[in-house]
């Protein structure tokens, strides 16, 4: 159904909601995997993934939420396509996020976000691929 709408009304997906949040803000937000897969699939089809660093009112980008969430799985899929920096106004970043849990719950989500931020700071690049 939701393929179908973005068909039908391809431009909704740079829609937001008063709190400035994207559709895939709000799929990964209600944990909607299935949902965030096929918005991360659409978006990148049209060559909009700039929409995966837009910010919500809070400043987060879907990153963040996912660190924030332990979403792990979004994390990894987001791949190459978001800015692993990207600062909330808090002035934090997912990893920032990710320490201030200090969590035994989210050891696999920091994994991904320090190998990528290693890669960063050696030249390689800025993305959570592996």
């Amino acid at each position: 159904l939701l393929s179908e709408f973005l068909l039908a009304c391809p431009s909704s997906v740079q829609d937001l909601t008063i709190k400035c949040e994207t559709a895939v803000h709000v799929a990964v937000k209600n944990h909607q995997l299935e949902a965030f897969k096929i918005l991360l699939g659409w978006v990148q089809r049209v060559k909009r993934e700039d929409i995966l660093d837009w910010k919500d009112e809070d400043g987060n980008t879907v990153l963040h939420i996912a660190a924030s969430m332990n979403q792990t799985e979004v994390m990894k899929l987001l791949g190459k396509s978001v800015k692993v920096n990207a600062k909330n106004l808090d002035g934090k970043s997912a990893a920032d996020i990710l320490q201030t849990y200090k969590s035994p719950f989210f050891p696999k989500a920091s994994r991904l976000l320090r190998r990528a931020k290693e890669r960063l700071f050696c030249g390689s690049t800025m993305t959570l691929a592996s």
